[in-house]
């Protein structure tokens, strides 16, 4: 799987988990209160019922009255009586002396109350308070299918979300495919032309030519140079997850010198004063060829992206290598796309925009570290740090 499907697959996953457990959540909220609410309607109506009964118990108190009363009581409610002028005249807990509570109904903590009128007042009682202890076992059970349902719940959004995904990432897995072989199929075509040419351009390099002539020749060296770059590229790009990586420490001062050489006449042709820093015996643990395509991009876009009579600054030393130019830039939200393949920027300038993720790819490879920092049309800094 690609890296861009990868991601557009993670993303999409991601928003359809976090949309669809919303709802869920909305849902499920919904019918939690809608349940708490029958279950309190329940708990109502048994404590009216327990009312009822308590009512018919002071009635046969208040009929078997002496000079002492035998008040109720019940082992499932507390209970309290209050006269027509909402004061307490007796409770088997710690209730309030005068009855301000109108509601009929209510729940405090792990208690429910309940209120109901009395008539006729036996034992001069108006108003009848009872308190229970709330059942638990219907509202455990209820937050216990809540939590299955919650887990089950996700389980089945993130099967459906990766298998939703997968299907909706198959036209960007054909597209890739198409690109891969276009890739495959362009690479094997450019390879014989471009050696041929190079070996031409070799062949006659020393032979006498008029300054028109020299001028035409150099155009073609550079171009069929810029070619080269282009199909080693994808040369890497194709072959990168197949490669064995034999690095060893190389001469990372010869071999800058040497790629230098090699794209002298693309700064010459835009008159670029280039300016090296390059300390002495600097060594790094990679393979040769993986670090001329690394600064071979580096300093193909200093190039490309420079001014006429601009300026290159190559600076080295035991840790690190930078790359600055005082070119076109780059702006600041794109900065985090550079090194996206196919990524490009400026159309008016010739690529494909895979340049920076050949770059950033090596230096996964050898676990370095790279920055990127531009100034629209003053500077464009890279630096790779080992």
């Amino acid at each position: 799987m690609q890296v861009a499907e990868r991601k557009s697959l993670y993303r999409f996953i991601g928003v359809y988990i976090v949309s669809t457990m919303l709802l869920v959540i909305v849902a499920v909220s919904f019918y939690y209160h809608h349940e708490m609410s029958n279950i309190e309607n329940r708990q109502k109506d048994t404590m009216d019922g327990w009312s009822k009964e308590f009512v018919n118990e002071l009635k046969s108190a208040h009929q078997n009255a002496g000079d002492e009363v035998e008040y109720p009581t019940n082992k499932r409610f507390e209970s309290a009586i209050y006269d027509n002028k909402r004061k307490l005249i007796y409770a088997t807990f710690k209730a309030p002396k005068l009855l301000k509570n109108d509601e009929m109904f209510w729940v405090s903590g792990d208690k429910s109350y309940f209120i109901t009128k009395v008539s006729p007042h036996f034992l001069g009682t108006t108003f009848l308070m009872i308190k229970s202890n709330i059942d638990m076992a219907p509202i455990d059970k209820l937050q216990k299918q809540i939590i299955y349902f919650f887990i089950a719940s996700f389980l089945i959004i993130i099967l459906a979300s990766y298998l939703l995904g997968r299907l909706f990432m198959r036209p960007l897995r054909d597209a890739y495919s198409v690109l891969d072989d276009f890739i495959k199929d362009t690479t094997h075509e450019l390879n014989t032309p471009i050696h041929t040419i190079l070996s031409n351009i070799e062949l006659i390099e020393d032979t006498p030519k008029s300054k028109e002539i020299q001028t035409s020749f150099d155009r073609i060296e550079i171009a069929s140079k810029t070619l080269n770059g282009i199909y080693k590229d994808l040369v890497f790009l194709k072959l990168q997850q197949d490669m064995v990586v034999t690095s060893k420490y190389i001469d990372i001062g010869k071999n800058i010198y040497e790629r230098i050489e090699y794209f002298k006449l693309s700064i010459k042709s835009k008159r670029l004063n280039l300016t090296t820093n390059i300390a002495n015996d600097v060594k790094c643990k990679i393979d040769k060829h993986h670090f001329a395509r690394m600064f071979d991009n580096l300093l193909s876009n200093a190039i490309k992206y420079n001014n006429l009579d601009g300026n290159i600054t190559i600076i080295c030393t035991d840790d690190m290598l930078l790359i600055e130019n005082d070119g076109i830039g780059i702006s600041e939200k794109n900065l985090k796309y550079a090194m996206d393949r196919f990524k490009r920027f400026d159309k008016s300038v010739g690529g494909f925009g895979i340049g920076l993720s050949v770059v950033s790819k090596i230096v996964k490879m050898y676990g370095f570290d790279i920055s990127i920092s531009s100034v629209i049309n003053k500077t464009t800094k890279v630096e790779i740090k080992w």
